[in-house]
């Protein structure tokens, strides 16, 4: 089985060692030059991810080549999509790519994602559904069709088409030098695992979302010790 891992610059050499251990191939994205930190080097504010494809800005794609040839290379089934209009700095405009998708919906600021990214959803029968919070992506994670978030207009837009919701308390998640980060920013998912940056029993909501975890089928795997890091989420492929 191939299996690579992208993650950020802002991952630390625990959780880059420990995704090793686990059989990963790990490649750092470039930070972005006209994104401001700590987002530059976010994944999910530089790629957006739905099943095998992959959305991102031409820019970042020749800035990127190595990275993403290496990638495509190893994975065959995966397609890469580039939009003309980049991201960039300050917010709203570095949140071109940054959504969320949970059972065939996609949660996002519509006034500022990607036209291409838009597109691809409308394409690929995704209904689409604003909210405020342009970091949707960062915000916000699914376990199958569950929503987990502190964001309240994710929850709400989530509720509004039937999706379950965990609504989890603002905090316990690490983002130097804001007050805190996002949740959404701290996890990866794949079939049978959730992997956390940093010990999920650092959260105030640890037990509700260790059991939602749980019921889910999944287990609960920290690539490195201490409180829950956002390094923008990391995207893992496994085949």
């Amino acid at each position: 089985m191939c299996k690579t891992a992208l993650v950020g610059q802002g991952m630390p050499r625990a959780g880059v060692e420990r995704l090793e251990s686990l059989g990963y191939t790990v490649l750092l994205l470039p930070t972005h030059p006209h994104l401001s930190a700590p987002v530059a080097d976010h994944p999910d504010t530089l790629i957006f991810r739905y099943q095998s494809t992959l959305v991102t800005g031409s820019f970042y794609r020749e800035l990127s080549a190595d990275l993403f040839d290496r990638l495509l290379s190893r994975h065959r089934s995966l397609s890469l999509l580039c939009d003309s209009t980049d991201a960039r700095s300050p917010y709203p405009f570095d949140v071109r790519f940054n959504a969320v998708t949970v059972s065939g919906h996609l949660f996002g600021n519509l006034g500022h994602l990607s036209d291409l990214l838009l597109s691809y959803a409308d394409d690929h029968a995704l209904s689409v559904h604003h909210v405020a919070q342009g970091y949707a992506g960062c915000s916000a994670f699914a376990l199958d069709s569950l929503v987990c978030s502190a964001d309240v207009g994710i929850l709400r837009a989530a509720a509004e088409v039937g999706l379950p919701t965990l609504p989890i308390r603002t905090g316990g998640v690490l983002l130097p030098p804001f007050p805190y980060g996002f949740i959404g920013g701290a996890v990866a998912v794949t079939r049978d695992t959730v992997y956390t940056c940093g010990a999920l029993s650092a959260h105030p909501d640890a037990v509700r979302i260790t059991d939602a975890i749980t019921a889910s089928g999944r287990r609960t795997v920290p690539l490195f010790d201490g409180p829950l890091l956002d390094v923008g989420g990391f995207l893992l492929f496994d085949e």
